[in-house]
C-alpha cells in the first residue's frame, strides 16, 4: 500500500469523543474515547481509498443494504429504516440483533464511512453522523445498544430474547456490559500502537484485563455464552468486537487473542456465537476486517514479529 492514515492525535480524537459519545460501551473515559478514536482512523483510511490511492478492493457495502443520496427517498412512516455500515463493530450489534429478532420487514441502507459519508445523513437522520440509527415510524433511535434494546422490546414474543426476564440476570447482563470497557480499550491501543517497542506493556495491559472479564463471566455460568445456555445482550455486545480482534490482532500484531489461557471463556463464547444464523447472516470473512482495519496498524510493521 502506497498510504497509511496516521494515527490520530489524543487532542483530536478526545475532541471526538466528546461530541459523539456512545453510550453503549462501559467506560466513559477509556472505551468510548478509543472506540471512536479507532472509527477516525477507518474514515482516515476509507478517505484514502475513496481517493483512488491504495489498493483496497473490498467494498463498503454489500449485499445486505442499499445506497439512497438523501431521506427523502427513504420512506419512513410506518416503516422501519436501519442506518448501517457492516465494518462498523456497534453497527454490528444492531443488525445482529435485528437477524435475532427475526426481523425480515425492515430497510437496510448503507451509509458510506470517511470521505464519502453523505452530508445529509449528519444533517437529517443523526447529528453524531455515527451508525448504526434506526428510524421506526417516523421515530429517530441512536446508539448501538439502545437500538438492540428498542429490538428486543418492540418486537418480544418473536425470535431470540436479548434481554433476561429475571431482573437479577438482566442487572447481571447489565454489569457484564460494563466490565467490558477496559478490554475493548486495552485491545485498540494494541492494534493502533505505532512503537512496537511498548507491546508487551499494552499485552500485558489486555492480558489483565481478559482476566478481570473472564472472571465475570466464570462466576456468572459455565458459559458457553455469559447466562450460560441463553444467549444475551451482554454476548451481542462483545463478540462484535471480538470477532474482529480475533482476525485482526494475530495478522497485524502477531498476537492471537484467542489462544491466551486469560481468554478461556470469552473464546468459547465466540465459539458459540459463530454457530448462530443471526451471527453467520451479519458477520464478515477475516480478510475483510484485516483489509479495513489496516488504518488501525502501522503497516510497516509484520505480523511475524514475536511478542
Amino acid at each position: 500500500r502506497s498510504q497509511t492514515a496516521a494515527r490520530p492525535s489524543r487532542s483530536s480524537a478526545a475532541q471526538q469523543h466528546s461530541s459523539s459519545k456512545d453510550s453503549s460501551s462501559g467506560s466513559s473515559s477509556g472505551a468510548n474515547w478509543w472506540m471512536r478514536a479507532s472509527l477516525r482512523g477507518i474514515q482516515k483510511r476509507l478517505s484514502t481509498a475513496a481517493s483512488g490511492k491504495g489498493a483496497m478492493t473490498s467494498q463498503q457495502l454489500g449485499s445486505e443494504g442499499r445506497v439512497v443520496s438523501s431521506l427523502a427517498e427513504i420512506e419512513t412512516k410506518g416503516k422501519l429504516v436501519l442506518f448501517n455500515n457492516r465494518i462498523c463493530p456497534f453497527g454490528h450489534r444492531a443488525w445482529w440483533a435485528m437477524r435475532e429478532k427475526a426481523v425480515d420487514d425492515f430497510d437496510y441502507i448503507h451509509i458510506e464511512l470517511g470521505a464519502n459519508k453523505p452530508a445529509w445523513y449528519k444533517d437529517e437522520v443523526n447529528p453524531l453522523g455515527t451508525v448504526p440509527c434506526l428510524i421506526d415510524d417516523g421515530d429517530k433511535i441512536f446508539e448501538s445498544l439502545i437500538c438492540a434494546e428498542y429490538l428486543d422490546e418492540k418486537f418480544a414474543g418473536q425470535g431470540t430474547p436479548l434481554m433476561p426476564e429475571h431482573p437479577k440476570d438482566r442487572a447481571a447482563v447489565r454489569f457484564a456490559i460494563t466490565s467490558f470497557g477496559d478490554l475493548t480499550t486495552a485491545l485498540y491501543r494494541l492494534l493502533m500502537g505505532q512503537d512496537a517497542s511498548k507491546d508487551p506493556e499494552l499485552i500485558e495491559a489486555i492480558r489483565t484485563n481478559l482476566a478481570k472479564v473472564n472472571a465475570v463471566y466464570e462466576a456468572q455460568s459455565e458459559g458457553p455464552h455469559f447466562l450460560g445456555e441463553t444467549f444475551s445482550m451482554a454476548d451481542l455486545a462483545m463478540i462484535t468486537f471480538i470477532d474482529r480482534f480475533a482476525h485482526t490482532l494475530p495478522h497485524w500484531r502477531g498476537f492471537d487473542l484467542l489462544n491466551e489461557p486469560g481468554c478461556a471463556r470469552l473464546a468459547e463464547n465466540f465459539r458459540a456465537c459463530q454457530q448462530r444464523k443471526a451471527f453467520q447472516e451479519t458477520s464478515q470473512p477475516a480478510a475483510f476486517y484485516i483489509q479495513f482495519y489496516e488504518s488501525y496498524a502501522k503497516v510497516a510493521r509484520k505480523a511475524e514479529s514475536n511478542l
